[in-house]
C-alpha cells in the first residue's frame, strides 16, 4: 500500500506538500499540485480517512439519536435526514437508545470525544443539563432541551385547532386522546392539553390515556372499549391503528359509529385496512431544516433563531366522515 512518503518521492516534493494537497489546505502551486495528483493516481494511494479526521478533530459523522427506530415517525425522519446529510458530504450514525439511559450516555460521550461532529436529538431521557453542559453542535427534534440548542418542531398549536375542528365536524361527543408522559420536554403534552381544553369548551367529553410507548397496547385498548363507549380517538399513528383494529374486531362501523384522527402521517396511515385521517407532519422538511441548522453549528456559523416551527396539514381519508 502506497504511503505519503512514496508519493513525495515519486513527485519529488516534500511530504508536507503531499499532505497539503491531500487535505486541500494551504497554498500549493498548480504545477506541483498536478504532479502530486498524478503520483497519487499512479500509486493508487488511498488516504487514511480516520487518521486525517483525528488530526483535524473532525469525523464527518453525524449522530441521529432516537428512542426506537421501529417507530414509523423516527424511521422516516432518519431516512430523510440521512439522505440530506449524505448529499452534503456527511455520514450518519444511528443512535438507537431503546429508551436506555446508559445507551444515551454512551452516545453523548461519543459526541464529546469527537467521534461525531454533531448530534440530532430525537428524544432524551437524561436530564436536560447533561446536554446543555456539552459544548458540541446539537439540534433537537420536537423537544425543548434548553440552553442554546435549537429546536425543530411542527406547529402543535395549528394541529390542535385542526383536530378540534375535525372532531366537531364529525359530531363526536366522547373522545379518547393518547398522550405521552407529562414531562416538560414532551411535545405531545402541549398539543393534547390544547385539544382537551378546546373540546371541553364545546361540551365534548375527553378521556386521556397516558402511555410512554405504542407497544403492548392491546390490553389497554381492550379495557378502554370494555369500560366505556366512545366515538372518537386521537393519537400517534400506531395508537390509532391499534384502536381501529379493536373496533374492527367488535364490528364497530367506521366512520359512522367511530372516528379516528392520527398525528404523524407516516406510511402506516395509508396501508391500514382503512386509510386513516391524519395530521401530516412534514418529516422531510423537518429533517432538511435540522440538517441545515446542524451543519451551520458545526461550521461555527450563527443560526437565526432557537426555535423553527413548521406548519402541518390535515389529510381527510376514510376514518372520518
Amino acid at each position: 500500500m502506497a504511503t505519503i512518503a512514496d508519493i513525495a518521492k515519486k513527485a519529488k516534493v516534500a511530504k508536507s506538500t503531499v499532505s497539503l494537497v491531500i487535505n486541500n489546505t494551504g497554498y500549493v502551486s498548480e504545477e506541483t499540485r498536478k504532479k502530486v495528483n498524478e503520483a497519487i493516481a499512479e500509486l493508487n494511494y488511498v488516504p487514511n480517512i480516520l487518521a486525517r479526521n483525528l488530526s483535524l478533530r473532525k469525523s464527518n459523522l453525524v449522530g441521529i439519536m432516537v428512542p426506537d427506530i421501529a417507530n414509523p415517525f423516527f424511521s422516516e425522519f432518519i431516512k430523510a435526514a440521512e439522505n440530506e446529510l449524505y448529499l452534503k458530504g456527511y455520514k450518519t450514525l444511528i443512535c438507537n437508545t431503546l429508551r436506555s439511559v446508559e445507551r444515551e450516555k454512551d452516545y453523548l460521550d461519543m459526541l464529546q470525544r469527537k467521534f461525531m461532529d454533531g448530534l440530532i436529538i430525537g428524544q432524551y431521557e437524561l436530564p436536560a443539563t447533561c446536554y446543555t453542559q456539552v459544548q458540541c453542535p446539537m439540534v433537537s427534534l420536537d423537544r425543548k432541551v434548553g440552553g442554546e440548542i435549537p429546536i425543530i418542531r411542527s406547529n402543535h398549536e395549528m394541529s390542535s385547532e385542526i383536530i378540534v375542528k375535525e372532531i366537531l365536524r364529525n359530531k363526536c361527543r366522547r373522545v379518547v386522546i393518547f398522550a405521552g408522559n407529562a414531562t416538560e420536554n414532551n411535545p405531545s403534552i402541549k398539543r393534547h392539553n390544547l385539544i382537551e381544553k378546546y373540546l371541553e369548551k364545546y361540551g365534548v367529553e375527553v378521556h386521556t390515556v397516558v402511555t410512554d410507548t405504542p407497544y403492548h397496547l392491546e390490553k389497554i385498548i381492550k379495557d378502554l372499549f370494555d369500560m366505556q363507549t366512545f366515538d372518537g380517538v386521537i393519537g400517534a399513528d400506531l395508537y390509532v391503528m391499534e384502536c381501529l383494529q379493536e373496533a374492527y374486531r367488535r364490528n364497530i362501523k367506521i366512520p359512522t359509529q367511530f372516528c379516528a384522527i392520527a398525528y404523524d402521517g407516516t406510511y402506516i396511515t395509508e396501508v391500514n385496512m382503512l386509510p386513516i385521517t391524519t395530521i401530516i407532519q412534514p418529516v422531510n422538511e423537518m429533517a432538511k431544516e435540522a440538517v441545515n441548522i446542524l451543519i451551520k453549528l458545526m461550521r461555527e456559523e450563527k443560526v437565526e433563531k432557537e426555535e423553527y416551527i413548521i406548519d402541518v396539514k390535515l389529510d381527510i381519508r376514510e376514518t372520518t366522515r
